[in-house]
């Protein structure tokens, strides 16, 4: 076995943090569900909602210039775009699957 060293990106990202063994599933599963998403919405909210997923977001200002939609319209038109999100066949189907998942995960808890 070669010695890794713990300050190196590469090999501290193969360590698992995660308590539950099967979570870089239910993470990749999550990634996979919002990509096949965000195929489904418009380039201008696609565009809105990663700018809004900025840590941290540019100032409403930034985003209106980028993108073309007025300040005021951001809010309403990320809600649209959220919506839209959560109506797409793949969320929907993680929404079903990880609402089972969750009452299993209870259920074996004892909650």
């Amino acid at each position: 076995m070669r010695p890794h060293d713990p300050l190196d990106d590469a090999w501290s990202s193969t360590l698992v943090s995660d308590d539950e063994p099967d979570a870089h599933l239910e993470r990749d599963a999550r990634h996979m569900a919002l990509l096949e998403g965000f195929a489904l919405l418009t380039t201008r909210q696609r565009e809105l909602l990663v700018l809004l997923a900025e840590d941290p977001p540019p100032a409403y200002a930034e985003i209106s210039r980028r993108t073309g939609v007025p300040i005021g319209a951001i809010g309403p038109t990320r809600a649209r775009a959220l919506e839209r999100l959560r109506r797409t066949p793949s969320v929907q189907a993680l929404v079903a699957t990880v609402g089972t998942a969750g009452t299993e995960s209870s259920r074996r808890r004892g909650s």
